[in-house]
């Protein structure tokens, strides 16, 4: 079993990957990080600079990662559960954008990811200070 993360290179994917470590840490479990590529979303020109910057992030963690690309004929959300399914993960962790109001919607992926998981989800978010919430 593992966490799996969706991870875009925004500040709101490294508040969830920040959050995933710690509860991966705390449950003794893995991550698998799917990264989205810039076709679906993703803030890096390509895949690899996005890989880079995980290992930048990751580099002194104590949990276990791997990294896996969002699939190019699947979307964001659909790679994401399907690694969930198959893993029987214990948890997805995905970031939302903070400052939520009655005219606010959260994205199509992760309305996707909550409505339909095969297991729990912990959404994150950051503070306009910088911190995770």
């Amino acid at each position: 079993m593992a966490i799996v993360v969706s991870y875009y290179g925004n500040r709101e994917s490294d508040a969830a990957l920040d959050e995933a470590v710690r509860v991966a840490s705390w449950m003794r479990t893995s991550l698998m990080i799917v990264v989205a590529s810039h076709d679906s979303g993703g803030t890096f020109s390509d895949e690899s600079a996005a890989e880079a910057h995980l290992w930048e992030r990751l580099g002194g963690s104590e949990v276990s990662f791997e990294v896996k690309r969002c699939r190019r004929d699947m979307s964001m959300s659909d790679t994401v559960l399907e690694c969930a399914r198959l893993l029987e993960a214990d948890m997805i962790v995905i970031g939302l954008r903070p400052g939520g109001s009655q005219r606010t919607t959260i994205g199509n992926t992760a309305t996707e990811i909550l409505l339909d998981a095969p297991c729990p989800v912990m959404t994150s978010s950051w503070r306009f200070d910088g911190q995770a919430v």
